[in-house]
């Protein structure tokens, strides 16, 4: 949001700079701290801390976006599911390409 350029991102961070020098994120510190652990903990215990970096990291972000955001904590496979289809649409070369359930894509 703080680097696009284009009139859109102008407009958009206009309007949202306000949010961001008046909300106190340091009330998010705890669900924050509580979204990684619970992410680096799983991926610790499953095959021995071996798992794509930026997989982990995609899905940690899709998660605190989830939690931080929209105050909504998804079962693990939904979360999975959001976080393939970011992945699909992000990474077109991702290797879990065009397996969402009904044929979806990843944009619907």
């Amino acid at each position: 949001l703080y680097t696009g350029d284009d009139d859109q991102w102008k407009i958009s961070r206009s309007e949202l700079t306000p949010f961001f020098y008046k909300y106190d994120f340091s009330k998010l510190d705890d669900r924050m701290n509580s979204v990684c652990r619970k992410h680096l903990q799983r991926v610790a215990k499953k095959d021995h801390g071996e798992e794509e970096l930026l997989e982990l990291l995609l899905t940690m972000t899709v998660d605190l976006l989830c939690q931080c955001l929209y105050r909504c904590t998804l079962p693990w496979d939904e979360l999975e599911l959001l976080t393939d289809a970011v992945a699909e649409y992000v990474v077109p070369g991702t290797a879990k390409k065009g397996k969402f359930p009904g044929n979806m894509s990843s944009l619907e």
